[in-house]
């Protein structure tokens, strides 16, 4: 193409899209035929790539356990709370089943993906988690269930006295 600044090089074409429609693409900017035919020959493989379906697949997200625990315990804690009336007994922010499931993250590992957790992931950690309550369960003192009993009018020892009259 002539033009007054000297010649200049392009294309003209008509391209069919992926949904089947066809679009026309010109441009003349190019210096030479050689640059010309690059950037056409670069358009028609991205259109043939799309229409024959080779485009790349969408990146896929992957999602972290602290991401799905997050995602639970912010509808979980917006329903409890919710649901919290004055006649409610309740007064957990965190209940047992939120406090588990984030200690099951932090065992598991936050940043893993959710789709690589196995059957043995819960297995080792039921095994963790009854280490942790032998652990942590208070040991038994020689008397105490006797002492207690006599001071809490709620315990067996005190029902029986005050049934039987002992």
């Amino acid at each position: 193409m002539q033009r007054s600044k000297g010649e200049f090089w392009g294309y003209d074409v008509w391209l069919r899209q992926p949904d089947g429609t066809r679009t026309r693409y010109r441009e003349f900017s190019f210096s030479s035929k050689a640059e010309a035919g690059q950037a056409l020959a670069a358009l028609k493989t991205s259109g043939w790539k799309a229409r024959y379906g080779l485009k790349p697949p969408p990146a896929i997200r992957q999602t972290t356990i602290s991401n799905a625990i997050a995602s639970y315990l912010k509808v979980a804690k917006a329903n409890l709370a919710a649901n919290r009336t004055d006649d409610s007994k309740y007064w957990r922010n965190t209940p047992g089943h939120m406090r588990t499931l984030e200690r099951w993250g932090e065992f598991a590992g936050l940043e893993r993906h959710v789709k690589t957790i196995q059957y043995d992931d819960f297995v080792f950690w039921m095994t963790a988690e009854m280490e942790r309550g032998k652990t942590n369960r208070p040991s038994p003192k020689e008397g105490d269930h006797q002492t207690w009993g006599k001071h809490n009018p709620g315990c067996f020892e005190s029902r029986r006295a005050n049934v039987f009259g002992s």
